[in-house]
């Protein structure tokens, strides 16, 4: 009779066993996230010594002061990383336009494929600027920047925007602020340009405003309003001018 019992025990217990997934039968290990952050500071960096995958941008002179920061934990979902500098002196040549643009001043943030810069001060030709701004890491590379200039020549800026050239007549006396947005290497380029005060033709002008969309050998000026002793005068149409 015992051995019946016992039996007829077993056979009700064998479904319950069969239930129950083999991990809780056994002996359950715990699973274990290891999570770990290294830091990286470098001092002093050559910004000459940095490679650049653009070979159309090279650093030539300048230092850098560099704090890394690779994270992999459950928060932060896989291997994360944070680069934060401090620029100093910086000088580049930028082979596209045959121009150098130094005294470069001012931090930088890269993080999440994105470089960012609060405020950058330098200095193109004679005209001394800042600029903020971010630019993806990612192809096409998409960019947004806003950069304020005081005392804006327009004759030399015109090496970067060629189709300025027209415009080599109008002195700018005060700032200008200029927004522009786009991806590289190439691609279109929407910007608006501000200018406080423009000198045009002995015609005194304040709170300029042009809007243009420059893609390939064509720029589109799409807006043009400005303030006049006479009062306002604004414009909408569209200009294709042919750059050679």
């Amino acid at each position: 009779m015992n051995k019946l019992i016992n039996l007829a025990s077993i056979a009700l217990f064998i479904p319950f066993i069969l239930l129950i997934p083999p991990t809780e039968v056994l002996c359950e290990q715990p699973k274990v996230s290891v999570d770990w952050q290294l830091n990286i500071k470098w001092q002093d960096v050559p910004l000459a010594e940095i490679p650049i995958t653009d070979t159309r941008i090279k650093f030539i002179d300048g230092h850098a002061n560099i704090f890394l920061t690779v994270d992999n934990s459950e928060l932060s979902k896989g291997v994360s990383y944070k680069a934060e500098g401090v620029i100093d002196k910086g000088k580049i040549y930028l082979s596209e336009y045959d121009i150098e643009i130094d005294q470069l001043k001012g931090g930088f943030v890269i993080e999440n494929k994105e470089l960012k810069m609060d405020s950058l001060e330098g200095q193109f030709k004679s005209i001394p600027f800042n600029l903020q701004g971010n630019i993806s890491l990612i192809p096409p590379y998409p960019f947004d920047t806003k950069i304020k200039a005081k005392d804006v020549v327009l004759e030399e800026i015109s090496t970067v925007l060629p189709f300025l050239k027209k415009y080599s007549d109008i002195k700018v006396p005060a700032e200008a602020e200029f927004n522009v947005k786009g991806m590289l290497p190439s691609g279109p380029v929407e910007g608006t340009v501000n200018l406080q005060e423009a000198l045009a033709y002995s015609i005194l002008m304040n709170n300029v405003e042009i809007s243009f969309v420059w893609d390939g050998n064509k720029v589109l000026i799409k807006n043009f309003a400005a303030n006049l002793d006479e009062g306002k005068i604004s414009g909408e149409g569209e200009i294709f001018l042919n750059i050679k």
